[in-house]
């Protein structure tokens, strides 16, 4: 069980989304094998998508460029793409 980044409640692992930070720089960790710090998201679109619409995920990632390029990563994991 991993806990959600969002709404701290715990999930399977397989049914999280990994995010890990490599050299200040925000990927998925699709196999959760990279040994670098990340946290977890439950795959809820509707509250990944709020996620990064909202001023919390600015601490982390401040470039809008690479948070919409981020977003739309996420959103085609869950939609199989």
């Amino acid at each position: 069980m991993r806990m959600d980044f969002i709404t701290r409640k715990h999930f399977p692992r397989e049914e999280m989304i990994r995010l890990v930070k490599i050299d200040g720089k925000f990927m998925l960790d699709n196999e959760n094998k990279t040994g670098k710090r990340g946290f977890y998201l439950h795959r809820d679109e509707a509250e990944i998508t709020s996620l990064f619409r909202s001023k919390k995920i600015l601490r982390f990632l401040k470039d809008e460029e690479e948070r919409e390029q981020l977003l739309q990563e996420i959103l085609n994991i869950i939609h199989g793409a």
